[in-house]
């Protein structure tokens, strides 16, 4: 129970870490002539382009040793990454976030 509690709180740091990178991307990709606020990369450009443009060193991985889930919109204007908890709390699943927050889901 321990080992996956300190896995889960690696999982929250991680998440929290790639939305900070992920949101100074959009920061440096969204159009100025544009009404949009958020820019976030493809499913097929997601991890390697937040190494590439150096926003962080390297995208965390699952402990497991799985990549955490990404998804976003058909107009990049919105992200969701999640993360599946090793023995969560009853009626939690797990962490996610998006533009806007991270929280247990």
């Amino acid at each position: 129970k321990e080992g996956a509690a300190i896995k889960n709180e690696q999982r929250m740091a991680d998440l929290d870490n790639i939305r900070s990178a992920l949101l100074i991307y959009s920061a440096a990709n969204v159009d100025s002539n544009s009404d949009k606020i958020y820019a976030f990369p493809t499913k097929e450009q997601y991890p390697n382009v937040l190494v590439e443009k150096k926003y962080l060193t390297s995208v965390p991985k699952d402990p497991n040793g799985s990549n955490y889930d990404y998804q976003v919109t058909p107009t990049y204007e919105s992200f969701t990454l999640k993360a599946i908890f090793q023995s969560p709390p009853k009626g939690v699943t797990g962490y996610m976030c998006n533009e806007q927050e991270c929280k247990n889901y």
